[in-house]
């Protein structure tokens, strides 16, 4: 009685791991609607799928954060310029630049001299104190005109904005998709099991069902195709660079494939 062939879900990538339990819901999707398996396992099945998609496939999240990235590598280069424009100032022979110098500086020391290395949270709010200290201030306000700063304090403030509105978006999107990839990996695993456990049980009750383990089994054989040829690569990576080693050279780095 032909059986399915058994598949290390757990040394796929995510997305041949993901590609995997799309074709077999195809296939068993058919069996249901031919009565042939519990429309309950499959449609567990479909769900796993797509819980698993959104945490470990979703692209608006690593979006996000990409942008949260960014957004923070500006606004740090801009206090950095900021901080330019205070330490010039210190040696202009106009004697109002130099305290205009002197007195930025002193309201940026007061928020945080060095508030670009701090956490995320922090530095959001060390800038929104400076920017409002610029702005009721008025000499605070003169002092960043009279350094011709006015454009990098507007910058700041703007990118500090954006940054906020991509942290409340990512606030969102983790409170739309609180599932972890861990735990999606898991439920996916065990809901491909049980489908694959129920195929396997009524094995030669229909020409139907071997029919749909035939197919599985084909495509079983190609993903472990893929595996044997992954690890069969990492052995020969190894075995050069231990060789390479013994001889002092160096092996220039492989680009890796998607983990998880």
């Amino acid at each position: 009685m032909k059986q399915i062939q058994p598949l290390s879900l757990a040394r796929l990538h995510v997305k041949e791991r993901s590609a995997f339990a799309a074709i077999i819901l195809e296939i068993v999707g058919e069996l249901q609607g031919q009565n042939l398996i519990p429309a309950l396992l499959v449609e567990s099945l479909r769900g796993a799928i797509s819980v698993h998609s959104n945490a470990t496939l979703g692209k608006s999240s690593k979006l996000l954060t990409e942008a949260a990235r960014q957004l923070d590598r500006e606004r740090d280069d801009t206090i950095r310029a900021i901080k330019g424009l205070i330490r010039v100032a210190r040696y202009r022979h106009d004697e109002a630049r130099r305290w205009a110098g002197i007195r930025l500086e002193e309201a940026v020391r007061h928020r945080g001299w060095e508030m670009q290395d701090e956490s995320l949270a922090a530095e959001t709010n060390s800038i929104v104190q400076l920017l409002n200290d610029i702005k009721e201030r008025p000499e605070l306000g003169q002092a960043v005109d009279l350094l011709d700063g006015r454009d990098l304090v507007d910058h700041l403030a703007a990118l500090n904005l954006r940054f906020e509105e991509n942290e409340q978006l990512r606030r969102e999107y983790t409170l739309a998709h609180p599932v972890l990839s861990s735990e999606a990996n898991a439920s996916l695993n065990h809901a491909l099991a049980r489908v694959l456990d129920f195929v396997n049980a009524v094995a030669g009750t229909s020409p139907e069902i071997d029919s749909a383990i035939g197919l599985i089994n084909g495509h079983s054989k190609s993903f472990a195709e893929l595996l044997k040829a992954r690890e069969t690569r990492k052995k020969n990576r190894q075995k050069r660079q231990e060789e390479q080693e013994g001889s002092g050279e160096a092996e220039e780095p492989e680009t890796a494939g998607e983990e998880e």
